[in-house]
C-alpha cells in the first residue's frame, strides 16, 4: 500500500509537471507565434518604406530632368535676349542714321527751294 501511495504520489507530481510544461510550452509557442506577427509587420513595413524611397528616388530624378531642362531652356532663351538686343541696338542705330539723312534731305529741299525763287 505504501508503494502504491508512492507511486500515486509520483504520477501526481507527473502529472502536475506535465501540466506545467504544456503550460511553459503554450507560453513559448504564444511568444513565437506573437514574435513571428511582428516579424511579418516588419517586413511588411520595412517593403512599404523601400517603395516609398523608390518614388521618392523617382520623383527626384524627374525633378532634376526638369531642373536640367528648365536650365538648358533659360541658356537658349538668355541668348536669344542678347541676339534681340543686339538687333534691337542695330536698328535704333540704322534709324537714328535713316533721321539724320532725311533731316538733311529735307534741309537740302528747302535750300534749293529757297534759292530757285
Amino acid at each position: 500500500a505504501k508503494l502504491k501511495t508512492t507511486a500515486e504520489t509520483q504520477a501526481m507530481q507527473l502529472d502536475e509537471q506535465l501540466m506545467r510544461s504544456r503550460m511553459e510550452n503554450k507560453k513559448l509557442q504564444d511568444a513565437l507565434n506573437n514574435q513571428a506577427s511582428q516579424l511579418r509587420e516588419m517586413r511588411e513595413a520595412k517593403m512599404a518604406q523601400e517603395e516609398q524611397v523608390q518614388e521618392a528616388q523617382e520623383q527626384m530624378s524627374a525633378a532634376a530632368q526638369q531642373v536640367v531642362e528648365a536650365t538648358s531652356k533659360q541658356a537658349v532663351l538668355s541668348q536669344r535676349v542678347a541676339s534681340l538686343t543686339q538687333e534691337l541696338a542695330g536698328l535704333r542705330e540704322e534709324r537714328d542714321t535713316l533721321k539724320e539723312d532725311l533731316a538733311l534731305c529735307g534741309k537740302e529741299n528747302v535750300d534749293q527751294t529757297t534759292s530757285s525763287t
